[in-house]
């Protein structure tokens, strides 16, 4: 006994090496081309080729590691790119995946709500609840009463209008809790009732017809229908076929779809009898086929040998089916088909005349028998109290409905009792109508009326309006006249000015000594007087050319300290005045460069100490300046204590000829062509208004 029991073990082991040998090889082959698509992946930069990388590798992924972590990169980078859709699908595939982990099935759920609505993420929310309904049903078997079926019917009963994936949910739920309750003509009325509604929903991605029929089919199988679930698997092939072409066709050549379709074939062969025999050798070759190639399928040929058995069967190859079948008769995938096969096993027994067997098997069959309509009488029973219920429910709907008819009549009679005092209400209306008729028929002539003179204004305005914009016109046109008077007349002026100053200091240089004293006076006043009519025409071209847009700025690098001595010299000319204190760069800051219109920069800077010159009788003028590295610009600081500038008047200074004190010389333009100034070079002047020791002005430029 032990040595036959020992080579019985030797068979075995000897028969499942090529089988381990060819699994070893296919992971070695899996592992190579995922090592290859991880090199590919890390090359990529677009996300489109990643998400179809990641897909890749998904899809040959064999073990649950390998397939988790591809599930969770997609999610991210779905996520991350708004790539709705092929998210979806990524959790889709994650649930099935996790279908036994409820908290993974919760964070998949909270994944799919941050998804914008559409029938794609709807329909996968529908198969995440289906399958939490599984997970519930598996693990509180015992937990499952009438109850809860009687309310699920009178929900789905009820005349209420529910949402198609609520109803949908409810009647997955119902045929689920039947399924574990009772086997009878109440399931197969409400799954052909749950298919009916499943395929007149909008459900584009197919998930849930899917998981509808996978359900369906074995319920259909165990009842006896054979036709019916033999149909289903026909349907389910189609699909399968359906998705193998749109996998391909979105350049996922690894999606292998063998074993689901090993899964029907099987399923097919179990209920033979409702094939053809052409079909039973198609099907029969077609498992084979997969076998050769898929290690699962493979495998699960060689444990259970189902469709050796079946295929034995429908070919009543009887003397090589019944020991294949007695071997494996008892093992638990045969469960749900044990009275199948033991009935076949008797018939196979009867046909050789194998008496012992026959007898064996009929009593096994008896037993298996009287088991089952114990159970179904059980069923049967539960199955009743159901109906019962359902009629109770049906009744009341329909006294529900009885009472509802008669409210209607009640409520008709008060529609119509309400209807003829409307009507009465509306001859009165009409009525009232046609008095104020004549009312309304003076106001339109006298809204007539309104409106022909609205015309005659309308009219007017247009031809104001157009007189305007001539008068608009003109006014540029005066303007242009008067820049071009300015700017001839300044030059026409400046010429003359120019040889008075040249003749007046020839005379100086060409009369003797003795006589020079005495005319130095004149020819000083001379030359003050005729350099501030010079810079009142130099203000009022400046001022035309900055509002024109006529002066460009040139940038170089310069010295900041140089800018400061030109600007100086130029308003001062080394002369000191009795009681006022020139100052410059009190704190000795070093000299540095910056890329400007030195030009320009001078000439604000010269405006700015000629107005802290006029307004300063005694006291100190400062020009000091500062590096601000961080905001890049140079800041100069104009300052004196002289009689500073009135409350109120801090932004009017910078007006257009504005003067704080019409006594002083000058025109009102200096500090106006200043902030002009800046402003063109991308800086600004303004009146520093905590200094209150006089005035000072605070100019900037970017270094």
């Amino acid at each position: 006994m032990s040595i036959r029991i020992n080579r019985h073990i030797c068979f075995l082991i000897l028969a499942a090496v090529p089988l381990l040998l060819f699994a070893d090889s296919i992971r070695k082959q899996n592992s190579r081309m995922i090592d290859s698509l991880e090199t590919r992946l890390e090359e990529l930069n677009n996300p489109y080729d990643s998400v179809q990388t990641l897909l890749n590798i998904y899809d040959i992924g064999a073990s649950y590691k390998q397939r988790f972590d591809a599930l969770e990169r997609l999610n991210h980078t779905t996520k991350l790119r708004g790539m709705h859709d092929t998210r979806i699908d990524v959790l889709t595939y994650a649930a099935n995946e996790m279908r036994d982990n409820d908290s993974l099935l919760n964070i998949i759920e909270k994944n799919l709500n941050e998804i914008p609505e559409s029938p794609r993420q709807k329909e996968a929310l529908l198969f995440l609840e289906m399958i939490k309904i599984d997970a519930k049903i598996k693990t509180h078997t015992r937990d499952l009463n009438t109850q809860h079926l009687s309310d699920l019917i009178k929900t789905l009963e009820s005349d209420t209008d529910l949402d198609p994936y609520e109803e949908a949910l409810m009647l997955y739920s119902l045929c689920m809790h039947l399924s574990k309750t009772t086997k009878g003509g109440l399931l197969e009325e409400y799954i052909g009732k749950l298919l009916d509604h499943i395929n007149s929903m909008n459900l584009p991605a197919g998930k849930v017809r899917n998981l509808v029929y996978t359900r369906a089919t074995p319920i259909y199988a165990r009842n006896g229908s054979a036709e019916s679930a033999v149909a289903m698997d026909k349907d389910m092939l189609n699909i399968i076929d359906s998705l193998s072409l749109a996998y391909k066709s979105q350049g996922r050549p690894y999606r292998n779809m063998d074993t689901y379709r090993y899964s029907v074939y099987r399923r097919m062969l179990i209920n033979y009898r409702a094939l053809k025999p052409e079909e039973i050798e198609f099907f029969y070759k077609k498992s084979k086929e997969i076998s050769d190639v898929n290690v699962r399928v493979s495998d699960d040929i060689r444990h259970n040998e189902i469709i050796e058995v079946c295929y034995l069967l429908a070919n009543k190859k009887y003397r090589e089916a019944i020991p294949v079948l007695k071997k494996h008769l008892h093992e638990k995938f045969y469960d749900n088909y044990r009275a199948h096969f033991l009935n076949e096993l008797v018939k196979a027994a009867a046909a050789i005349g194998d008496r012992a067997t026959q007898l064996e098997a009929a009593l096994e069959l008896n037993d298996s028998l009287t088991a089952r309509i114990d159970s179904r009488a059980d069923e049967r029973y539960r199955e009743l109290q159901i109906v019962y219920d359902m009629a109770e429910l049906r009744k009341a709907n329909s006294d529900l409905r009885m009472d509802e008819h008669q409210a209607h009549l009640r409520m008709t009679r008060i529609v119509l009792g309400v209807l003829a005092v409307m009507l009465l209400l509306l001859i009165a209306f009409i009525i009232v109508l046609l008095r104020n008729y004549r009312t309304y028929k003076v106001l339109a002539d006298k809204l007539l009326q309104t409106s022909e003179r609205l015309r005659d204004e309308r009219n007017e305005l247009r031809k104001t309006q157009t007189e305007l914009i001539a008068a608009r016109d003109k006014a540029k046109d005066a303007d242009k006249l008067k820049t071009e008077f300015i700017n001839n007349m300044s030059h026409e002026v400046k010429a003359p000015l120019d040889a008075v100053l040249e003749y007046s200091q020839l005379i100086m240089d060409c009369i003797p000594p003795d006589k020079q004293k005495y005319l130095e006076g004149y020819a000083k006043s001379m030359k003050q007087n005729t350099k501030v009519i010079m810079t009142l025409l130099n203000d009022v071209l400046d001022m035309a050319s900055l509002e024109h847009g006529n002066i460009a700025v040139h940038k170089k690098p310069v010295s900041i300290q140089e800018i400061c001595h030109l600007a100086l010299d130029n308003i001062f000319e080394g002369r000191k005045r009795s009681g006022i204190k020139i100052v410059f760069n009190p704190g000795n800051k070093p000299d540095d460069l910056a890329s400007t219109d030195q030009v320009r920069v001078c000439q604000v800077l010269m405006n700015l100490l000629s107005n802290a010159d006029k307004f300063s009788q005694e006291g100190t003028i400062t020009l000091d300046y500062d590096i601000d590295r961080k905001n890049n610009k140079v800041i100069f600081y104009v300052s004196d204590t002289g009689t500073g500038i009135p409350d109120g008047c801090e932004e009017l200074i910078f007006d257009r000829f504005y003067k704080a004190d019409s006594s002083m010389r000058g025109c009102g333009l200096g500090l106006y062509i200043a902030r002009l100034l800046a402003g063109l070079m991308q800086g600004e002047v303004k009146l520093d208004t905590d200094y209150h020791n006089g005035a000072r002005f605070i100019f900037t430029i970017p270094l």
